[in-house]
């Protein structure tokens, strides 16, 4: 992880979840919603 800052990987994740329409039908979408929790990031798109 070294090289790499926290909120550089806290963005890309959060853009990989803010990027799909419809969460409920992606077949990963808990696990995202999962690790963006685990992240501290309140938006997922599935509220």
């Amino acid at each position: 992880m070294t090289g790499i800052p926290y909120q550089e990987i806290k963005k890309d994740i959060f853009n990989l979840i803010d990027d799909e329409v419809d969460l409920s039908k992606e077949p990963f979408s808990k696990l995202r919603k999962d690790m963006a929790d685990e992240l501290g990031i309140k938006k997922v798109g599935l509220a």
